[in-house]
């Protein structure tokens, strides 16, 4: 049923076409086997039991054509040929135009099934050539083929458009989070400079005087006022600690921890060989317990303790996101793309520069993929290319390189090195995984 608000705005054809893309296989089994059963009808008064049979066989094939388009056509042309059945053939040349992705197989069978619609029309002892027959025929077979051709291309380019849509809406609907996650981290950075440049030194030059006072000071009131402004310094500094380390860490980010649950859960047939210790989780900038002097002026804010490479070297929280974007990236890549292959997920130290530290080499690599024609059919749609790009960018940022290309054995490689002592980046999270 057509809505009547698309036939007021001159698109009638809108919701017929949305809901043409979202038939069920049962329903169109049914609208292509009730007309060729009925078609199949008309000729039992005529024609003999061999041919009666081989078109019986042949309507009941279509059932198949979704499993196998190409050979359903196949088995319909000679139907075609004989001009006994026509709805069967334009049906398997539909479900052919919709389904294989190679448009040059598509138009080799809109070929063939032209030539078999010819067939009705060939002149023969009792029915001599004639040009009105020879031009009907070429027009007939001509419907026959372009018809169901055009109608089949049609709808896969608009359930490719309509993948693709959804891909951009859920990708602008990733990019207003990241925009909106980005500013409230901007604005906890800023609190968070403000308290450990600010409050935290008048804090600590309040314990300084304090102390000094307590230990100059002869009268034992002034004493022990002295030593209690003192003590509630020293708490207000670890409180104030404990608050700086709480706006730095809006959120806890993934890091080498993470890599191996990354890997289980990836629904792949994937497994993880390392020879880098990854350390606890959640361990990384911004973690390290800082001591308080007995004055009390300790640091707000300590500096960065991560998980330690097999040298000592040790990987920034920059570092350990990075490495954790690159693996969650390229296992979508081969989710997509080649999800029956075997994934293997590398990581190891590897020298880099001349720096004692090293550098963190992560390596993805996939095997080929065991059915072509899968990885065929998704790569026949259109795809934006940023995710390796944007991982690219951020190893380039640490002072690192990444690479990805072809595989030697067929598959795909996806390898960044990721340097221990490399530029601390303030660069958000802006990719996901689905890009590529």
């Amino acid at each position: 049923m057509i809505r009547l608000s698309d036939v007021r705005k001159g698109r009638p054809g809108r919701f017929l076409g949305r809901r043409l893309l979202t038939l069920s296989p049962r329903t169109e089994n049914l609208l292509v086997l009730c007309p060729s059963a009925l078609e199949l009808l008309t000729i039992l008064s005529f024609a003999s039991a061999w041919e009666i049979a081989t078109h019986t066989a042949t309507v009941a094939a279509l059932l198949l054509r979704r499993r196998w388009p190409f050979v359903v056509l196949l088995l319909t042309l000679p139907v075609a040929f004989s001009g006994y059945l026509l709805i069967a053939p334009m049906a398997a040349l539909y479900q052919v135009a919709k389904d294989v992705p190679n448009p040059r197989l598509v138009a080799f069978g809109a070929l063939l099934l032209f030539a078999a619609g010819l067939g009705p029309w060939l002149p023969t002892a009792e029915e001599p050539f004639s040009y009105e027959d020879g031009l009907f025929g070429l027009l007939s077979a001509a419907m026959l083929s372009a018809g169901p051709t055009a109608v089949g291309r049609l709808l896969r380019t608009r359930g490719e458009l309509s993948e693709r849509l959804a891909d951009l809406a859920r990708t602008q609907e990733r990019e207003r989070q990241l925009l909106a996650e980005r500013a409230v981290a901007e604005e906890r950075a800023r609190l968070a400079r403000e308290m450990h440049d600010v409050v935290s030194h008048k804090v600590s030059m309040i314990c300084v005087q304090a102390g000094a006072l307590q230990v100059t000071t002869a009268e034992p009131n002034s004493r022990e006022i002295a030593g209690t402004v003192r003590r509630l310094s020293v708490d207000t500094l670890e409180e104030l600690r404990h608050l700086v380390g709480v706006l730095r860490s809006a959120r806890e980010e993934p890091g080498l921890a993470d890599v191996a649950a990354l890997v289980e859960t990836s629904g792949l047939d994937a497994r993880l060989e390392t020879d880098v210790p990854v350390g606890d989780r959640g361990r990384g900038a911004g973690d390290a317990d800082s001591g308080t002097d007995d004055s009390g002026a300790g640091a707000v804010g300590a500096g960065a303790v991560g998980a330690r490479g097999a040298r000592g070297c040790c990987w920034s929280a920059d570092v350990q996101r990075a490495a954790y974007r690159t693996v969650q990236e390229a296992l979508t890549n081969v989710r997509k793309y080649a999800p029956e292959s075997t994934v293997v997920v590398r990581l190891d130290v590897v020298e880099h520069g001349g720096e004692s530290a090293g550098a963190l080499r992560v390596e993805v690599r996939n095997s080929a993929p065991a059915c072509p024609s899968s990885a065929d059919r998704r790569s026949g749609l259109p795809t934006g290319g940023h995710g390796l790009t944007g991982l690219r960018e951020r190893a380039e940022l640490l002072g690192g390189r990444l690479d990805a290309g072809p595989a030697e054995d067929g598959g795909f490689r996806v390898a960044a090195v990721l340097p221990a002592g490399g530029r601390q980046s303030r660069a958000v999270d802006v990719v996901n995984p689905g890009s590529a």
